[in-house]
């Protein structure tokens, strides 16, 4: 035989049950508009029927249901949808780094305007060209000067912007490492912490909501993965290393590489082992600092170099309005970095051997130092096409990662927007649950207010 008190427990659950519900819905309105929020969901069901089936099973009469519970809290979320999200935007990462970083190699080109080295070259050349035609004017020797210390002056700043920038670059790889370093360590505490919540039989839905943001940014920055484990927790790849599991994580450091001009290299802390960067973020900024930047350093190097050595072997054929000759147009010793004119020409404009046979009124040198211009110093180029096809080259790679990242851009978008449609809390639909469940709580206060008066009868009847 039930208790008098069977309703008034059943009744009490149902008052406790849609408390809860009304307790979910109005955490996830709270929070609408948090950052990796995922919407959670009361899941109600029956409660163990009464009696259970055994010897003594009443021969009249069938269960009688004890109610409702809550069986659980349940986040609605997607792992294909997160492990997508993550690779879509490692990927888009890197192209934006890569992106940004062509912007500012392009804004040191400078081109096309008139600052830039194509337009300084075509001034010095036509100098040249204008000291041939009248090689006693002192105005055409000073304008020739002029226009090669401007030519030193433009191809160092070029030097000088590309190292600054790989050495920026490189700061920014380091802030990359001591990120990662920083995500790994919190990811490693919340697998623990998640770990201890579920098994002791409760849900740490914000805690995994708080872990997948990172694991996120791990993969922007690093083109990390998450593999999911038992019990809740989540091992973090880097490549095919682990990054951080329930147990501990692993840390990076950016160690000083001799090699690279003592740059970063991003290697495990303590062993030395150089981790692999597969995508993200990082790899777009290793990418542009060692390849395609140390490259275009030395090609502007291996440019000044040949312009400096076969302009000097043409001056030094040549005499000044003195008759000197064998002197050298630009100081041989400088490089890209230092170019500059020789310590003979920078303080004498007379010094400019124009002349092939020591008359002063022969300009046959300086047309052949004008005629450099045409000469294919650089891999069967000429400097100025050298010069061009550089340009164009950041140019062409430049809008490739343009494009990449508004592919990148609308796959992103497309998967947040399928993980939004589940996980994303809708106002109006959680509304529309709060006044379901409102409705549930009164009637089961109700129900707990008819058994009071039940039992208010019997009480007075048994007195």
């Amino acid at each position: 035989m039930r208790a008098s008190f069977f309703g008034l427990e059943t009744a009490l659950r149902a008052l406790l049950a849609h408390q809860r519900a009304i307790d979910v819905a109005g955490h996830n309105v709270a929070n609408a508009s948090t950052d990796g929020y995922s919407r959670q969901r009361v899941v109600l069901s029956p409660g163990t029927a009464y009696p259970e089936p055994g010897l003594w099973w009443p021969a009249s009469a069938t269960q009688v249901g004890t109610g409702v519970v809550v069986e659980d809290i349940r986040r609605l979320r997607d792992s294909f949808l997160d492990r997508q999200y993550c690779r879509a935007a490692a990927d888009l990462a890197e192209w934006r780094a890569r992106s940004s970083s062509l912007e500012q190699v392009e804004a040191i080109w400078n081109e096309p305007s008139e600052g830039g080295l194509a337009a300084t070259l075509q001034r010095f050349w036509a100098s040249l060209q204008a000291l041939a035609n009248d090689p006693e004017s002192l105005a055409a020797r000073a304008a020739a000067r002029e226009s090669a210390a401007d030519l030193c002056l433009v191809i160092n700043e070029v030097h000088r912007r590309l190292n600054e920038m790989r050495r920026s670059l490189d700061a920014s790889v380091r802030e990359r490492v001591d990120e990662i370093n920083r995500l790994a360590s919190e990811v490693q505490g919340l697998n623990r912490e998640i770990l201890r919540i579920r098994g002791q039989g409760g849900q740490a839905n914000d805690l995994e909501d708080r872990r997948q943001l990172l694991v996120d940014r791990l993969a922007e920055v690093a083109g990390a993965r998450a593999l999911p484990q038992a019990g809740g927790s989540l091992l973090v790849l880097l490549g095919s290393a682990p990054l951080a599991d329930a147990a501990s994580w692993y840390p990076l450091e950016a160690q000083d590489d001799p090699a690279n001009g003592f740059l970063a290299r991003v290697a495990w802390k303590g062993g030395g082992t150089p981790a692999d960067i597969e995508g993200g973020e990082l790899k777009g900024l290793l990418d542009l600092r060692d390849s395609s930047l140390a490259a275009w350093i030395e090609a502007v190097e291996d440019m000044a170099s040949a312009l400096t050595d076969r302009l000097n072997a043409v001056h030094r054929a040549g005499f000044g309005l003195d008759g000197v000759d064998g002197r050298d147009f630009f100081d041989p010793a400088g490089g890209a970095g230092t170019m500059a004119l020789s310590a003979a020409v920078a303080q004498d404009a007379g010094a400019i051997a124009a002349s092939a046979s020591g008359a002063r009124g022969d300009g046959s040198n300086a047309l052949a130092l004008a005629g450099v211009r045409a000469e294919p110093l650089m891999a069967g180029a000429t400097v100025d096409q050298f010069w061009a096809g550089l340009v164009s080259e950041v140019g062409v790679l430049g809008a490739a990662a343009e494009g990449r990242v508004s592919a990148g851009e609308l796959l992103v978008a497309q998967v947040e927007n399928q993980r939004q449609s589940l996980s994303g809390v809708s106002v109006d639909e959680e509304m529309v649950s709060l006044v379901r469940y409102q409705h549930g709580y009164e009637a089961a206060a109700r129900l707990m207010a008819a058994h009071r008066e039940i039992l208010a009868i019997l009480f007075e009847y048994l007195a």
